[in-house]
């Protein structure tokens, strides 16, 4: 017999709920919770109520295995889930690290393992629409596999280009050296984000060489079968792809981290001002004891250029030859990195190296917007980032001075005013631009 205590509210509810609520009958119906309680396993095997106990036992056992094969199945499917999303987490990661200041990633089409050549000539070219309106699209990324043996590779160009198809018009065309891509994203930016509005962009894709090896790689299915890939043989699927979006008409930040695409014929050149020049330039509108003090300062630890403005006058770092011939404009970054600042007002110059400078940049303290070769003047708001652009009309003719200019509208305490990520455009005299 099973000796088992229990209260007295518990044995009345085992003395009165029948056993058919467990789903066991048959030879042992009518019978009670508290009767099993009641058998001898010694002397009662052939007991109706122990077989069917017994039987009852195993179903429920049956069950019980068949659930948790489920669940197990389940778990691993939602762990297979888990670390989809966890890789396109990390994948989405990179992508936003990608972009420039002011610019975000309006579509994202994650690699899958599977890949389609790039076609080997113009007339084959693979084409895309992209799953998104053109109103202010600036770049595109496409997911490149490159073959482990580089001895694959023959040369040749890899040509893309971005079209509206309601115009025909070529917003973009970039060619890259096969030979320079790796496996993983690559950037193709347009000059200025795309102001027509309900507009549709068609990518085409081809190499210079059909033997080139390198393959596109695919992207899950899109609802819209027109997203998919055309031109190439393969699975009907969409180009594994980003797409990013900036303020429309405006000039679209170059120098994506990454492996960034050149920009072909149609395109510039753009170059960085290096810290060497940072490091080489004069000072004019404080003391050479002044500056010394790191009023005008190149910091290495977060590659930023300090000028710090001086109350009164137009503080002007100066960098010789910095601009070359064909220069069409120079972008910066500018910052005021202290809260108790005051409003700093940052300005670029471009000047000949041949003239005097004095006669120039003085004249600055009198102008309030741009001129031909003045930014006009960005106010900057403590621990705010903005952008100051210089755009001539015609290409710099011979080599030019880059100036930077700070000035303050109040107190200069705390005035810690940066530029960093400084960079300009060339221009070659034969190339015409097709945006």
């Amino acid at each position: 017999m099973l000796a088992v205590a229990f209260t007295e509210q518990t044995y009345r509810t085992l003395a009165s709920t029948p056993l058919e609520a467990a789903g066991i009958g048959g030879d042992a119906g009518g019978a009670r919770y508290l009767d099993v309680l009641r058998l001898d396993p010694a002397t009662d095997l052939q007991s109706p109520l122990l077989k069917a106990l017994c039987q009852r036992s195993a179903v429920v056992i049956e069950q019980l295995v068949e659930q948790n094969v489920e669940l197990t199945m389940s778990t691993a499917a939602i762990r297979r889930e888990v670390e989809t999303l966890q890789n396109n987490l990390v994948e989405a990661e990179k992508a936003i690290r990608a972009f420039g200041p002011g610019e975000r990633i309006a579509y994202t089409v994650f690699p899958t393992e599977e890949s389609v050549p790039i076609p080997g000539s113009v007339d084959a070219a693979a084409r895309q629409l992209l799953p998104v309106g053109s109103y202010g699209v600036s770049s595109v990324d496409l997911f490149f596999c490159v073959p482990a043996m580089r001895t694959m590779l023959l040369g040749g160009d890899l040509m893309v280009s971005l079209r509206l198809l309601e115009t025909r018009e070529v917003v973009g065309a970039w060619r890259a050296d096969i030979s320079t891509l790796e496996t993983g994203w690559r950037s193709f930016k347009v000059k200025r984000a795309i102001e027509v509005e309900n507009g549709h962009l068609e990518l085409s894709i081809y190499s210079t060489d059909p033997n080139s090896g390198v393959l596109l790689a695919l992207g899950v299915a899109h609802p819209s079968q027109k997203a998919t890939l055309s031109g190439v043989d393969g699975p009907k699927r969409p180009l594994a792809l980003r797409v990013g979006q900036f303020v429309p008409g405006l000039t679209v930040k170059d120098g994506l981290q990454g492996n960034a695409a050149s920009p072909a014929n149609d395109g510039p050149l753009i170059r960085r001002i290096s810290v060497a020049q940072f490091e080489r330039c004069e000072v004019e509108g404080m003391s050479e004891d002044e500056a010394r003090t790191g009023m005008v300062h190149y910091y290495h630890d977060d590659s930023q250029f300090q000028v710090h403005p001086k109350a009164g006058t137009v503080v002007k770092a100066i960098l010789r030859n910095a601009l070359p011939t064909g220069t069409i404009r120079i972008v910066s970054q500018v910052q005021t990195k202290h809260e108790k600042a005051k409003v700093v007002q940052f300005g670029l110059m471009a000047i000949p190296s041949r003239r005097s400078r004095s006669r120039v940049s003085d004249a600055l303290t009198m102008l309030n917007g741009p001129a031909s070769q003045f930014s006009g003047w960005v106010d900057c708001q403590p621990m705010r980032r903005r952008q100051v652009e210089l755009h001539f009309e015609m290409p710099l003719n011979g080599a030019h001075d880059l100036i930077l200019l700070t000035r303050s509208t109040g107190s200069t305490d705390y005035a810690w005013a940066r530029f960093f990520d400084v960079w300009y455009e060339v221009q070659h005299p034969d190339i015409v631009h097709l945006g």
